[in-house]
């Protein structure tokens, strides 16, 4: 057995609970999609000079999207969905006041 035997093996262990790969797929689509709408909102701050960029939007939006992704694909109910988006929407608003509060401290 060759090295990329074992690293085709170790793969397949790790994702070894997703049922197929349309739902691999369906996932990693939904990350990059959100990772590139991220970078649009990135690119545009950057553009404008404005503090969060590239990187943060990016990060924030790949970040949001696993957190909504993870328990849509584990089989959670809905209820319980809602309050995993309610904390993402939460922590996003840390992040504006954050920037909102250096901002006013820097002029």
């Amino acid at each position: 057995m060759g090295p990329l035997d074992e690293i085709l093996i170790a793969l397949r262990s790790e994702f070894s609970d997703l049922a197929e790969i349309g739902e691999a797929t369906r996932i990693a689509v939904r990350i990059l999609l959100a990772g590139l709408l991220g970078a649009l909102l990135g690119v545009n701050r950057e553009r404008h000079g404005k503090a969060a960029g590239l990187r943060t939007h990016m990060l924030v939006a790949m970040g949001s999207a696993a957190f909504v992704i993870a328990p849509l694909f584990a089989g959670m109910e809905i209820a319980d969905q809602s309050r995993v988006i309610q904390g993402v929407i939460a922590g996003i608003g840390f992040l504006g006041a954050g920037t909102i509060i250096k901002h006013s401290r820097d002029e």
